[in-house]
């Protein structure tokens, strides 16, 4: 754990601040739209919505600046073990960050104990739901978003759903993994927000401590839901857009 993060004990869920049924997080206007740092010209294929990995040594983010010097490094610079770098665990024992790799490899979910997959995507499937499946037993949820900035709304109606399942594995002692394409962006949104929810860190903590376990960069619209949750569940915002890697003119003053 990093240094700063507030201590936790055990897994148990707090009370939900959405109530029982899905949906009833209060829902507010569109998520504005930040500026993107595009690829270098002539990249392919086209990234999805987000900061550009091309762009990382030109943005003047700290925290970007840092990540760029470590994503080609060896994982133990970034206080993971090597044969542990491909784990992606956020709290020890139960909450895993990972991409569609790993929620396809039988002998990855299994060295990992995983009980519950949570989807966070349309299209990736459950590789091994159903009574033939094996690993068997897995229980599987789906958020289906797409990986766009102007999906918020899409994040924002799934998330109950999403905290129920993984306070519900919390409950029975479980170990969850968090997948999508390639677990940069969705997934890491929704462990960012359910951090903020099961630990009640705020957004700040929540971000350095993942990052400090496996590189994310959740798109400018998942940004803004994460920013709009964090007001509700603290009362106060802890992260600007620019904590995030988003850099330049234009950027709405309500993310800066």
């Amino acid at each position: 754990m990093s240094d700063g993060v507030p201590p936790g004990s055990g897994h148990s869920a707090p009370p939900s601040p959405w109530g029982a049924a899905p949906g009833r997080w209060p829902v507010g206007g569109s998520a504005p739209t930040l500026p993107v740092d595009q690829a270098a010209s002539g990249a392919s294929p086209p990234r999805p919505a987000g900061l550009a990995l091309g762009s990382l040594k030109e943005t003047n983010s700290p925290r970007i600046q840092s990540l760029s010097l470590e994503i080609g490094a060896s994982p133990t610079q970034r206080g993971v073990a090597l044969e542990d770098s491909w784990k992606g665990e956020i709290l020890d024992g139960f909450l895993f960050l990972g991409d569609r790799v790993t929620a396809s490899d039988a002998d990855r979910l299994e060295t990992l104990r995983i009980t519950h997959v949570l989807n966070a995507t349309e299209d990736v499937s459950n590789f091994f739901e159903g009574a033939e499946a094996v690993p068997a037993g897995l229980r599987y949820h789906r958020c289906p978003v797409k990986d766009r900035s102007d999906a918020a709304a899409e994040m924002r109606e799934h998330f109950p759903a999403c905290v129920e399942f993984l306070d519900g594995c919390a409950a029975g002692g479980g170990r969850a993994l968090v997948h999508c394409r390639a677990g940069v962006s969705r997934s890491a949104t929704l462990v960012l927000g359910y951090l903020m929810h099961h630990k009640r860190w705020d957004l700040k903590t929540c971000l350095r401590h993942v990052d400090s376990r496996r590189f994310i960069q959740p798109n400018s619209g998942f940004i803004e839901f994460l920013r709009e949750l964090e007001q509700t569940i603290h009362g106060s915002n802890s992260c600007t857009a620019n904590d995030f890697g988003y850099q330049g003119g234009g950027v709405p003053p309500s993310v800066r």
